[in-house]
C-alpha cells in the first residue's frame, strides 16, 4: 500500500521534471510569439505558423484516492497534466501466470545423488536438465562404465543408487562459476564419491577457507 510519505517522495523527485517542463514550457511560448510576431510582419498566410499546443507537458504518478484531485488542479495551474500508472506492472501479472519450472526440468545446476547403503554422495555439475543427466548416471551404471565415477563406486562398493533423494544445491548458467561451487560442494563434505581429480584446480586458499567453514559448522 502506498501511503502519503511515499507520495510525497515520489513528487519531490518529479520536481525537477516539472521545474524543467515549466522553463521548457515557457520557452517555447515566447519563441512561438516572437517567430508569429516576425511571420506576420512577413507573411499573411497563417499556415505557416507551427502550433505547438499539443507538447503539452505532463508527469506520470501512480493514482492515490483523495491527494489525485488535488495534485491535478495544482498542475493545472502550470499547463501540466497529470497521468496516473498502475503500479501492478502488466509484466508481473504475467510472470505470476508462468507455470514453476519442476525440480527435473531445471537445468544449470549443482546436483548430489546420495548412496543408498552409505552416507556417501556423488556431487556433479551440468547445463543439460536434472532428469536428463539422472538418466545418464543410471544408464553408465547399467553399462558399467568405467570413465563415470557413480558407476565406478557402485561396481567396486556394491552398493545401489537413491536418484529419488537426488536434489539440486546449486544453479548457475556460467560454466566456470558453475564448476566453481560444484568443487567447493565436493571440498565441503568428506563423504564424496568423487575422484580427487574433480578439485584439483580448487586453489589452496579456498581449501582452508572452506576448511575453517566446516570446522566452524561441526562445532554448533
Amino acid at each position: 500500500m502506498i501511503t502519503h510519505k511515499f507520495y510525497q517522495q515520489y513528487i519531490t523527485k518529479r520536481l525537477d521534471v516539472i521545474n524543467f517542463s515549466v522553463n521548457q514550457n515557457n520557452t517555447s511560448t515566447e519563441q512561438s510569439n516572437n517567430n508569429n510576431n516576425n511571420n506576420d510582419n512577413v507573411h499573411t498566410n497563417n499556415n505557416n505558423i507551427n502550433d505547438n499546443s499539443n507538447n503539452k507537458p505532463f508527469i506520470v504518478i501512480p493514482y492515490i484516492e483523495h491527494l489525485n484531485d488535488s495534485l491535478k488542479r495544482n498542475l493545472r495551474k502550470y499547463k501540466i497534466s497529470l497521468v496516473n500508472s498502475n503500479i501492478n506492472k502488466f509484466n508481473s501479472l504475467i510472470k505470476l501466470g508462468k507455470d514453476k519450472i519442476t525440480k527435473e526440468n531445471r537445468n544449470n545446476i549443482v546436483y548430489r545423488i546420495p548412496c543408498n547403503d552409505c552416507d556417501c554422495i556423488y556431487i556433479g555439475q551440468s547445463k543439460r536438465k536434472f532428469c536428463k543427466r539422472l538418466y545418464e548416471h543410471g544408464y553408465a551404471i547399467k553399462k558399467r562404465d568405467d570413465k563415470n565415477a557413480l558407476a565406478m563406486y557402485v561396481m567396486k562398493a556394491g552398493h545401489t543408487i537413491n536418484f529419488e533423494k537426488a536434489n539440486i544445491v546449486d544453479t548457475e548458467k556460467n560454466f566456470y562459476k558453475r564448476t566453481f561451487s560444484e568443487m567447493i560442494n565436493i571440498h565441503y563434505h568428506d563423504n564424496t564419491i568423487n575422484v580427487m581429480t574433480d578439485t584439483i584446480t580448487l586453489k589452496d586458499n579456498v581449501k582452508l577457507c572452506i576448511d575453517n567453514i566446516k570446522t566452524r559448522s561441526r562445532k554448533k
